[in-house]
Parts: structure tokens; C-alpha cells; sequence
């Protein structure tokens, strides 16, 4: 019995060193060391600060979680008994104080070829009230040092946010932060790829023509203005009941001649509202009000806002505008690839062209009264779409849309 005693079992505490410094609330791992020359081992206890609060067998360790305790000096005793019971303890002190938060960035969600949900996760806020949250974004990696800081401030553990006009099939970087008294605190860099849009061509066999399409949320939208031109009138004539046909600065009526001009072949036909309904490609349409509304949606528009006459949308405008041709360095991102030119249109109250490179509308189908039916606007120094009621008898251009 007393060489038993003699050979009691050996303990060392190898996970947290003595004197290491703890964040307050931080969840400790207790890893110990322990074996017995000739017997076994078969319970480790731990004590904190002189309070028993856990018993393990073999892998003999203890997941401590320091919420609760105060800031200081604590002690972490280990005790293993044997078969014999013999003991053996071993000891370390450890210090408790406010430290940094830490922080998790929580994969993204949502993403779509123009925007993604990012956010963070605060795991522990070390102490001390979480002050501010928030992500850092960018096209580079590092993304605290080369992009943006982007506030979110919640009250939630967990907080997010949606990143808007986001460019296609892109690589972005972002990283969650947290801050409290001691300091802002990073998680680990993320990455992710916005969707490329899905494109295509198709003819129509009217005029082989070859037109770019573009899918948008569910729609799939002509990328390039309509060019049907079965005959043209010169811009100081207009109905409202018959079908015209217009190409910008062209005055006469030779359809060979207009189709030869720059402006036929970089912006389409101006339409008046009849020839507007009746124009699109067969398996195509010429899109109503709520039609163009689900496009501004799709771009994240809000669905009430989209409502709404006049001017609407922070963004929307920008994302469906070219990236050249307009007035004034007013051009837009396209990340929706609708490719929007500013070609103007033909105005009934002067019978003459008007706003080359400056604005586009575009005609629905949808009518406001006899004499006026809702379009939508794009200018060179407005970011969103303006959606309001205009004369049929004006020359606008066609976007159609898959049936």
C-alpha cells in the first residue's frame, strides 16, 4: 500500500499557461496532463478559486465559460485520483480583464448579379459594451486597409446588411468588425462573386436584325433598342392614332437613307404609341407599367416605392444607363447589362428632336387616358428611373420583352 502511495499520479495543467490574461467572458479550454506509474488515473477534478465545478475522466478536461466572473486573479487547480487513491494537483492563475470583442464574419447570402447580404457575428464583446458593428467591403483583399466601412450598429448579437449596385460577376472581399472601449476587432476575410447576368442573342426574322437580350430577375428584357422601321416620317409630323416612325435628326422619308444614319444604327427607332404596340418582334412584347415596375424591383427597388410617379429608386437609373454616350459624364454603371443609350426623342410640342445624350424614354403599353399612356425616363444627371404620362403623339424608343 505504501508503494502505492509513494507512486501517486503525476498532473500538469498545460492549457492555460499561469499568468495568462483572459478576456472577460472568454470560453477557456482546461486541458490537462496526467498519468499513474503503477495504476491508473481515474478522475481529474477542477477548482476555481476554490470551488469545485467539474469532474472529468480520461481526456481529463474542462470547457470553462468565464461569464460571471469578475475581472482579477483567479486560480485554476487541477486534482487527479487514482485507482489508489492517491492525489496529485497542480495549479495556475490566470487574469481576467476587458479585452477587444471578438467578432465572426458570417458567410454571405443573397447574392445576386447586383447585390449580397454581409454581416458579423459578435462572439464574446470581452468585457465591455459593444459599441459599434459593422463590415468593411471592397474588390481588394485586405479590405480594412483598401475599402469601405460600412456602419450597421445593431442591438442584435448577430447584424447584416445588403450591399447594393454591385458590379457582375465580380470578387468581393469583406470582414466583419466590432468595437468596444479597448478597440475595433476584425473576424476573418470572406470572399464572394456576384452572378454574371444571363445574356443571348436572337433574330428577328422581319429584318434579320440581331438583338442582345438580357435576363433580369424573371424577365428577359431586349439589351438594345428596338430597330423596326418599316417606313419613317421627318419629326414635324405626329399622330396619335396612327403608327410613325422616327429616327433622331432624320427629316425626310426615304427608309434606306434613315437606316444609314448614326443615329439609326447607335440608338434604334423612335416610336409614336401606336407603332410602339405593335412593333415588337413576334414573341415579344412591348412591357406594361407593372412590368417595368418588376424590372425595378428585381433591381432592388422598393416594391412601394416603385409606385410612385416622378422621380424613384437611389440607384436604379445608374445600373440600367450605358457606360458611355451620355452628356456631362453622366453615364451609368449597367450592371444590369440593359444598356441604356440616351437617344432622345421626338417632341410634339416643337415637332422636332430633342436631348440626344442627354435622356432616354422608353414606352409601356400601359394608358393613362386616350391621349397619353406611362413611360419611363433616364437623364445624364439623375440616378434613379422617372415614371410618369406622356403625349402618344411623342417619338420615344422601344425595349421589348420576352412573352
Amino acid at each position: 500500500m505504501a508503494c502505492h502511495k509513494y507512486n501517486r499520479p503525476t498532473i500538469s495543467i498545460v492549457n492555460p499557461s499561469d499568468g495568462m490574461i483572459i478576456g472577460k467572458g472568454d470560453v477557456i479550454y482546461i486541458e490537462v496532463k496526467t498519468s499513474d506509474r503503477n495504476g491508473r488515473v481515474m478522475q481529474v477534478y477542477f477548482i476555481i478559486d476554490g470551488v469545485n465545478i467539474a469532474s472529468s475522466d480520461f481526456p481529463y478536461s474542462y470547457v470553462w465559460d468565464t461569464k460571471g466572473y469578475e475581472n482579477g486573479l483567479h486560480t485554476i487547480t487541477a486534482v487527479a485520483y487514482d485507482d489508489d487513491a492517491g492525489k496529485r494537483s497542480d495549479a495556475v492563475t490566470i487574469s481576467i480583464e476587458i479585452s477587444l470583442p471578438r467578432v465572426k464574419t458570417t458567410e454571405v447570402a443573397n447574392i445576386t448579379p447586383t447585390s449580397a447580404v454581409v454581416g458579423g457575428k459578435v462572439l464574446n464583446n470581452g468585457g465591455d459594451p459593444v459599441t459599434e458593428t459593422g463590415v468593411y467591403w471592397g474588390t481588394a483583399e485586405k479590405v480594412e486597409e483598401t475599402g469601405v466601412k460600412q456602419r450597421i450598429n445593431s442591438n442584435m448579437v448577430d447584424y447584416s446588411t445588403k450591399l447594393l449596385s454591385l458590379a457582375t460577376n465580380k470578387t468581393y472581399y469583406f470582414k466583419a468588425y466590432a468595437t468596444n472601449t479597448m478597440g475595433e476587432s476584425l473576424g476573418e476575410e470572406l470572399q464572394f462573386i456576384t452572378f454574371g447576368n444571363e445574356t443571348g442573342f436572337f433574330t428577328d426574322i422581319r429584318d434579320n436584325s440581331e438583338y442582345k437580350w438580357v435576363r433580369i430577375g424573371d424577365q428577359f428584357w431586349m439589351a438594345e433598342n428596338l430597330a423596326y422601321l418599316p417606313r419613317v416620317f421627318p419629326a414635324d409630323k405626329g399622330s396619335r392614332y396612327y403608327n410613325y416612325y422616327y429616327v433622331y435628326g432624320y427629316n425626310g422619308t426615304d427608309t434606306a437613307a434613315a437606316v444609314a444614319t448614326d443615329n439609326y444604327k447607335k440608338y434604334g427607332v423612335l416610336y409614336n404609341y401606336e407603332a410602339a404596340i405593335v412593333s415588337c418582334p413576334l414573341g415579344w412584347h412591348l412591357p406594361t407599367d407593372d412590368e417595368w415596375k418588376q424590372l425595378e424591383v428585381a433591381l432592388n427597388m422598393d416594391p412601394i416605392e416603385s409606385t410612385n410617379s416622378d422621380w424613384r429608386g437611389a440607384s436604379q437609373g445608374r445600373e440600367l444607363k450605358s457606360r458611355d454616350s451620355w452628356y456631362n459624364g453622366g453615364n451609368g454603371t449597367n450592371t444590369s447589362d440593359f444598356t441604356a443609350m440616351p437617344g432622345g426623342g421626338r417632341q410634339n410640342d416643337i415637332n422636332d428632336f430633342s436631348y440626344l445624350e442627354k435622356y432616354s424614354y422608353f414606352w409601356t403599353s400601359s394608358n393613362y387616358s386616350t391621349s397619353s399612356a406611362w413611360i419611363r425616363s433616364l437623364y445624364y444627371n439623375n440616378p434613379g428611373v422617372y415614371r410618369n404620362t406622356s403625349d402618344k403623339q411623342r417619338g420615344y424608343s422601344v425595349r421589348c420583352l420576352r412573352d
